[in-house]
């Protein structure tokens, strides 16, 4: 015989069941009404014949991520001065007739780029949706021009500390627009290809950049303001990448403005056979529709932390911050001082080293995000990177003979696993908020990344002084952690429309699951597809 405790359980068991299933039904006849598809047709295009149909929409897409690479060019060129004779005479102080830099202010000039990334993320999202997304990628080319000039004028490290927070502002706009305005212009099936691209751009302008900064280094080691002059050239192509952008569509759909939207989008898809405009305007207009109904009761800003979109910004910025507390200022940030402290005979050689094998990572990100995924690429990378960690505090213990080899190959299979977690985080962060609150979402997102690299900032290199290379068990201790929660709540959305994410979140169905699960806009899709055949 049942006990009273029993019966209730199970009477809440099929309430919920009942609730669970009545919710289903609504979502399914939602999307089987007749009201008109939420999926594109091209969304079944083999990846490579997808590339060549929507050549125009990724040229701009090469445009946007070409810009964006010159700015990484200020980022790391400014950061490999550190080791000019002319920069540390003009910057430094000491006494017994030796100059060296303040590591007070070498943490501040690091920490001040995430300061700079957080004041302009606090606008960025909202100037994005008021101006819209081309207007705001060039008020970040404004700022990188102000940030070259500090650093121009710069003679006294306040000023240099100024020109460095103008970079991270431009940069933080950038890292909030570049991704969403490239997932409101691709088709869904191509969009982990281009941003994959986008990451192999940047790490290839940021090793030309230490290249320059190196071999102008080692010709004019008194002349740190050549190196700043040069900046100009990487400036003014940005200029020529962005003003050619048109503005994307959803942002005109978002308003309502047929007209711009259908001219925004002409010059994205011209040409392309069986493509209609009113069709895929639709499908924007239904999907937004469909996400203010959902949100309707939601406050503006705090709606990005309400029903389901509180799961999808609290994912976000774990993964954000987990991207910090993996190792990334340890190893990344303070490369050269990194391998200086571990006892590497050439600290450069071995940076210029990692970022080859960045390159290396991002070309196997390409040709798999479209293809396998994005949960099976990043949930066994961060696994990696954790255990890479580990095995880097560890190696404190070997004797100092053997560390040297063994030190490079933890730190390559620590920086391939990084790569892909972290660019692939740029992607995940455009396709996992709802179209409405995309950009509010990534801003969040992208701040809480900027907090734990000034935090990081300031505690990595007493870290490495008192730790040496045993902080890997501190970054590993953190990275565990985020590990087991990536393993349990990421979900894959390899060419899922935005209507299907919104829909699949609504459902409730479990992160492990979306890859096998067909969605009622699918279904929705097939029935679109059958009828058009009879």
């Amino acid at each position: 015989m049942s006990s009273p405790h029993n019966e209730e359980k199970a009477e809440i068991q099929v309430s919920h069941l009942e609730t669970s299933v009545t919710r289903d039904e609504d979502l399914k006849h939602a999307a089987l009404d007749g009201q008109g598809v939420l999926k594109s047709r091209f969304d079944e295009l083999p990846i490579l014949k997808c590339l060549w149909t929507f050549r125009r929409a990724v040229f701009f897409c090469f445009l946007l991520f070409t810009g964006s690479m010159c700015d990484g060019f200020e980022v790391a060129l400014s950061g490999m001065l550190l080791a000019n004779k002319g920069f540390i005479k003009q910057f430094g102080t000491g006494g017994n007739g030796v100059t060296a830099l303040n590591t007070s202010w070498v943490s501040a000039w690091s920490a001040v780029v995430n300061v700079g990334q957080i004041t302009s993320m606090v606008w960025a999202a909202y100037v994005a949706n008021r101006l819209g997304r081309k207007p705001t990628i060039l008020i970040a080319w404004v700022l990188v021009v102000v940030a070259l000039i500090c650093l121009m004028q710069a003679r006294v490290p306040a000023v240099w500390m100024l020109g460095r927070l103008f970079t991270g502002a431009g940069v933080g706009v950038l890292q909030v627009i570049c991704a969403a305005y490239a997932m409101e212009l691709l088709p869904n099936r191509i969009r982990g290809t281009v941003i994959a691209f986008a990451s192999f751009w940047n790490y290839t302008g940021t090793l030309l950049a230490k290249v320059m900064g190196f071999t102008l280094n080692k010709q004019h080691p008194f002349n740190w303001q050549l190196p700043v002059r040069a900046l100009w050239g990487p400036v003014g192509l940005m200029l020529l990448c962005f003003l050619p952008l048109p503005e994307s569509p959803w942002f005109y759909a978002r308003r309502g403005d047929k007209e711009k939207a259908f001219k925004s989008m002409k010059t994205l898809y011209t040409g392309i056979e069986g493509y209609d405009r009113e069709e895929e305007y639709g499908i924007m207009m239904r999907t937004l529709e469909h996400e203010r109904e959902v949100a309707a009761q939601g406050i503006p800003w705090l709606a990005i932390f309400q029903g389901t979109n509180r799961k999808r910004t609290l994912l976000l910025m774990i993964l954000a911050g987990g991207g910090q507390l993996a190792g990334l200022t340890m190893i990344s940030t303070y490369s050269t001082y990194f391998f200086a402290i571990a006892g590497q005979k050439d600290p450069f050689q071995a940076s210029v080293i990692m970022s080859c094998i960045s390159l290396a990572a991002v070309m196997v990100m390409m040709s798999m995000l479209d293809k396998f995924g994005r949960r099976v690429l990043v949930a066994p990378a961060l696994s990696i990177t954790c255990l890479s960690l580990w095995l880097l505090g560890a190696l404190f213990y070997a004797p100092r003979e053997d560390v040297g080899k063994a030190l490079l190959f933890i730190c390559a299979l620590w920086t391939f696993a990084f790569t892909i977690m972290g660019q692939s985080y740029f992607l995940l962060a455009a396709e996992i908020p709802s179209a409405l609150l995309r950009v509010r979402t990534m801003s969040v997102a992208w701040v809480c990344n900027a907090l734990f690299g000034i935090i990081t900032s300031f505690a990595t290199p007493p870290m490495l002084v008192r730790l040496n290379i045993r902080a890997g068990f501190v970054y590993g201790g953190a990275s565990l952690l985020i590990s087991i929660f990536v393993w349990f709540y990421l979900p894959e959305t390899r060419g899922r429309a935005p209507a299907e994410i919104d829909e699949l979140y609504e459902r409730g169905i479990p992160a492990w699951r979306w890859a096998k699960t067909k969605t009622f806009v699918e279904e929705q899709a097939e029935q679109a597809r059958e009828a058009e055949q009879a």
